[in-house]
């Protein structure tokens, strides 16, 4: 039962009050501006579930990259994703973090705000000595049970799973390429599930984010990896154990033996017991009967167990069937998003298109204009001349007039045309 309740303990750590207090601002000055506070061990950023910041984009991997804070220090990691991640414009596999650094990943550019609390750890003094941020203070011995397969990992933050490029490697189908990651937390070795679907184990039981000690058992899928302590490997760990085994085995040997001590005084000498042997049965027939309430009591407890399991295993199935609907409908989202976006594309495009249209029709408007101005202006003119052809006209027609009444001076007959009938103005 101690076991129990100290692996529970152990599923999930928190970060200490005396830990840097991180902020990631995306989109800074933007309508789309937002905020995260990092107030856990690790961060998963990624394009979809489990990750704890979402970042929807075609160049942002499932499992990007993580942010690590170990309790001092705050270290920025990519997952090996293809578009890569990148500290102020620099391409990076494992790097510690500051005050005021830009990260870029995929499309996104985030700022990052770290605040060191005043009872934090300070490197300033003189004669401490410098620890490196991204390494572990000694190597930690990883080994792949029943193989040969062993890791001495440096590195403060490292990838576990199938990927070609995961520093522990686990070539199995049943395993995620990007399934856990090992991390420094503290002084300790720890490790984070990054595949979210309970396919990794601590001794058995769940593992989040976990500390581990040695001699832990992690189940990634089908395959178990031991972690030894700090610097040593598995021989050190078993003779530790032996050790500690026969040392303990010593000390109750030591107990249990009478001692060869002579009492000076009889009165001091303890009594033999002189209990009946009825008694005896009697209590050794109570003890068997509250040994038997107590297996009957652990068997209930284990059926119960059982039962949760199976619970458990329902639920489970049901949260997976959930997921993968909701990827489903995010997939879908997605491609309705893109589809919106290639018309929006293409909205854009017939706008301009449009207003090209729209320029030539009022520039061809102009010139239509311009033309009826100049139509009406010859109008005028041609109704000018018209009056002025009409106003001729009348005073010939008066000239005439004046000529057909008028006499020969020499004679005194009316001027007639040839033909003896008046002549036609204009007529010669």
């Amino acid at each position: 039962m101690i076991d129990e309740l100290d692996q529970l303990n152990r599923v999930e750590v928190e970060l200490p009050a005396s830990a840097p207090a991180v902020r990631i601002t995306a989109g800074a000055g933007s309508a789309g501006q937002k905020t995260w506070n990092l107030r856990r061990p690790v961060t998963l950023i990624g394009s979809k579930r489990p990750a704890h910041i979402i970042l929807h984009a075609n160049d942002v991997s499932n499992a990007h990259c993580v942010i690590v804070n170990t309790g001092t220090e705050v270290l920025l990691k990519d997952l090996h994703s293809s578009a890569g991640t990148f500290c102020n414009d620099d391409r990076v596999a494992l790097t510690a973090l500051k005050d005021g650094d830009v990260v870029t990943v995929g499309s996104y550019t985030m700022q990052i705000a770290i605040r060191v609390p005043e009872n934090g750890k300070d490197d300033s003094g003189c004669g401490m000595e410098f620890v490196e941020p991204t390494k572990f203070p000694k190597p930690v011995c990883v080994n792949l049970e029943h193989t040969d397969e062993t890791w001495d990992i440096c590195d403060a933050v490292v990838l576990i799973g199938r990927h070609e490029f995961a520093k522990i490697r686990i070539d199995n189908d049943e395993i995620a390429p990007r399934q856990a990651i090992l991390f420094l937390f503290g002084n300790a070795p720890a490790i984070f599930d990054l595949a979210g679907k309970r396919t990794t184990t601590l001794n058995g039981g769940a593992c989040g984010i976990t500390v581990l000690h040695p001699g832990d058992r992690v189940g990634i899928g089908p395959c178990t990896l031991a972690f030894n302590a700090l610097g040593a490997s598995m021989t050190d760990l078993e003779n530790d154990v032996a050790a500690e085994y026969s040392r303990n085995a010593s000390e109750v040997a030591c107990k249990d033996e009478p001692t060869a001590a002579v009492p000076t005084n009889r009165e001091s000498e303890p009594k033999p017991d002189r209990r009946p042997l009825e008694h005896v049965e009697e209590e050794l027939a109570k003890l068997q009967k509250s040994i038997s309430e107590s297996w009957d009591c652990v068997n209930r407890w284990q059926e119960k167990l059982k039962e949760d399991a199976i619970k458990l295993d329902d639920t489970q199935s049901s949260l997976e069937s959930r997921e993968t609907e909701l990827e489903a409908k995010d997939a879908a989202l997605r491609g309705r998003l893109h589809d919106l976006t290639v018309y929006h594309e293409q909205l854009s495009e017939r706008e301009q298109d449009l207003a090209k249209q729209l320029a030539q029709i009022q520039s061809e408007r102009d010139n239509a204009g311009a033309a009826q101005a100049d139509l009406i202006g010859r109008e005028g003119d041609i109704a000018k001349r018209n009056d002025e052809l009409k106003r001729r006209e009348h005073v010939l027609a008066q000239r005439w007039a004046r000529l057909l009444a008028s006499t020969c001076p020499h004679c005194g007959k009316q001027v007639r045309p040839d033909n003896g009938e008046p002549a036609e103005p204009g007529a010669s």
